[in-house]
């Protein structure tokens, strides 16, 4: 046990948590699990979870929404149809 009482994590992998997660904020505990062992570094997911949760460390949230580019496609036949049109045919 450490001075903040994770069992296997210690001060520099927690700074490396903090590291991973400031680089990658929309990284959960699964996706900072595996963004820890590609640095070698072996974490006990629940000590991982439990860290996270004391340290206030969540995932950004974003809504992934494939219709969007379908939507601005459309718009832009409509805006330009010329140029959309070139673009079709590559050129």
């Amino acid at each position: 046990m450490t001075s903040h009482g994770y069992s296997t994590i210690d001060q520099h992998v927690a700074d490396l948590i903090q590291h991973l997660h400031k680089r990658h904020p929309n990284l959960g505990h699964h996706g900072l699990l595996q963004a820890l062992e590609d640095e070698g570094v072996e974490v006990d997911p629940q000590d991982l979870e439990r860290f996270m949760e004391q340290e206030d460390i969540e995932a950004e949230h974003w809504q992934f929404r494939p219709n969007s580019i379908k939507r601005h496609f459309r718009i832009a036949q409509l805006n330009f149809p010329d140029i959309v049109e070139d673009d079709m045919k590559g050129g």
